[in-house]
């Protein structure tokens, strides 16, 4: 409750006149938590998808609360900004979110004039919950309009380009492991009905393809790279990070997903994140913060305990926790969440590079309201799944392991 009062709350510092009556973290990513003074780089198709889909399940979830029709109110508007933002209609990519904006303007950052393909799967994800909860077809349209894009631009190979220019489909920067974006957006789309059945034929076969090259790819071989938007291209291998890979593992636990020995594969891939990310004891970590533990690392390139990542394993471990019954699971899930949650400041905010046990206090107060966000979606679907365990109750882990 304290964390969505937090992001849903004015901004503090001078408003640009492009910024209009937006939502705060609309035209930037980043803020100082104490001055409340906010960074002029955003990434659209990553955190406002993830303002969406927090804000609508805190909405279904605590319907009671009084910030809970602010919360409705606030996803349609990241999700009518992001349509209203899109790229121009006569580009290959036309129709589609930025993924970067600088200073008001599209593009930008480490990015130029390119955009991360596979994000806009994730931004189609959210267009289709907005869809279902107003009726509204720009959102069903938008999401088609990602996957035709999508159709497209996927490999002989069933993979997608990390990179393109947004202009021509041409690729700038070449190797992405995150398939499972687009996975999980044709898997959605198939069930829809919103519909042709010669469209729902081209989503599967594109899926299935795109799921034989996850499994002869980084399921098997581990190259987990290309996940980041203000991330350049780097050498293979240097730069593991972990958020896809709990996505597949999500993926693979749920009943939506038809590889064989996927309960297995998914375990294999908790194991890496274990042995490479999680923070177990912070006196045996060489990250220079002190975090709370368990804590999960972002990357090779940014080696910071993050709230947004321990949430993504979070939810990872309910996931697994689900497909097998182990207890360990259920056991490191509790463990994460108090971290998360212990790491929470004063004003409501999460602490983004990790909560420092030797001040009591984070390290650093620049917090990133997109990764709080997530955080405290893992939370909300952590808390419902840990009482319906306690208690008893069923409990049915949904599409794509949610």
């Amino acid at each position: 409750d304290r964390s969505v009062a937090h992001l849903l709350a004015p901004a503090r510092d001078e408003v640009e006149g492009y910024e209009r009556d937006d939502p705060r973290s609309a035209w930037t990513a980043f803020e100082d938590s104490v001055t409340g003074m906010r960074g002029r780089i955003v990434y659209p198709a990553l955190h406002h998808t993830t303002f969406i889909m927090v804000f609508l399940a805190y909405a279904e979830r605590r319907p009671d609360r009084p910030a809970a029709s602010t919360a409705r109110r606030q996803a349609v508007e990241y999700g009518g900004w992001l349509l209203d933002h899109s790229l121009p209609a006569d580009w290959r990519c036309g129709g589609l979110a930025p993924s970067t904006v600088d200073h008001g303007e599209v593009g930008g950052g480490v990015e130029g004039e390119s955009i991360t393909l596979f994000r806009q799967a994730r931004a189609a994800e959210a267009y289709l919950l907005l869809a279902g909860e107003t009726g509204d077809a720009r959102f069903t349209a938008g999401a088609e309009r990602v996957a035709a894009v999508l159709l497209d631009l996927q490999r002989d190979d069933g993979s997608w380009p990390f990179r393109v220019d947004p202009r021509t489909g041409d690729t700038t920067e070449d190797y992405t492991s995150a398939s499972i974006g687009p996975i999980r957006l044709f898997r959605l789309l198939e069930d829809t009905g919103v519909s042709s059945v010669a469209d729902r034929a081209a989503w599967r076969e594109a899926r299935v393809r795109a799921e034989h090259w996850l499994l002869a790819g980084p399921i098997s071989d581990g190259r987990w790279e290309g996940m980041y938007e203000d991330i350049p291209g780097l050498p293979a291998w240097s730069n593991l990070q972990n958020w896809d890979t709990n996505e597949t593992i999500r993926y693979l636990c749920s009943d939506d997903c038809d590889l064989p020995d996927r309960v297995n594969h998914a375990r294999r891939l908790n194991a890496y994140i274990e042995d490479q990310f999680v923070v177990w004891a912070a006196e045996d970590s060489p990250v220079g913060v002190r975090c709370l533990t368990p804590s999960v690392l972002e990357q090779y390139r940014c080696f910071w305990p993050m709230e947004v990542h321990t949430g993504h394993w979070l939810m990872s471990l309910l996931a697994l926790h689900h497909a097998t019954g182990e207890e360990h699971y259920l056991t490191k899930g509790v463990a994460a969440a108090n971290a998360i949650a212990a790491g929470q400041v004063e004003n409501g905010a999460l602490s983004t590079w990790g909560f420092d046990r030797r001040f009591g206090t984070t390290p650093m107060p620049v917090n990133w309201p997109g990764c709080n966000a997530f955080a405290a979606h893992a939370l909300l679907r952590w808390q419902h799944y840990h009482d319906a365990v306690v208690s008893g109750r069923g409990y049915r882990l949904g599409s794509l392991g949610l």
